[in-house]
């Protein structure tokens, strides 16, 4: 079993911050930032370690959310507590990266399974 943690980072107005891929596989669709645990690695330090290599943040507050299991994946989906801005980040991984209204997410091209993650966040 895969385990791939991955982040749910907002700015003060609600707002989800998605990156847009630039490899297979989804390619061109939006998805949440994050990756896999490495060995001898907590999920949590490998949300941390993610968010600083791909986004040059450091988290100040993470709150654990939800798991989730697809096929052999397992996703422990974190909530970066603090609001982040555009300013606080720099993108090193992606094609793009955007926040996104609650009310866009339904209609989003959004890749692997974390549309319905998002939408059970907005809904929690």
């Amino acid at each position: 079993m895969k385990i791939k943690a991955s982040a749910i980072i907002h700015n003060k107005l609600g707002y989800i911050l998605l990156q847009l891929r630039d490899e297979e596989p989804e390619k061109g669709k939006w998805v949440l930032f994050g990756g896999s645990v490495e060995e001898n690695e907590t999920e949590e330090e490998a949300v941390r370690r993610e968010i600083k290599e791909e986004l040059c943040y450091d988290i100040k507050k993470l709150r654990f959310f939800r798991r989730y299991n697809f096929g052999d994946v397992e996703q422990p989906i974190w909530i970066v507590e603090e609001p982040v801005t555009l300013n606080d980040l720099t993108l090193k991984e992606g094609a793009g990266m955007r926040f996104f209204k609650p009310e866009e997410i339904p209609s989003l091209d959004i890749g692997f399974n974390y549309k319905g993650i998002i939408l059970d966040y907005l809904n929690s």
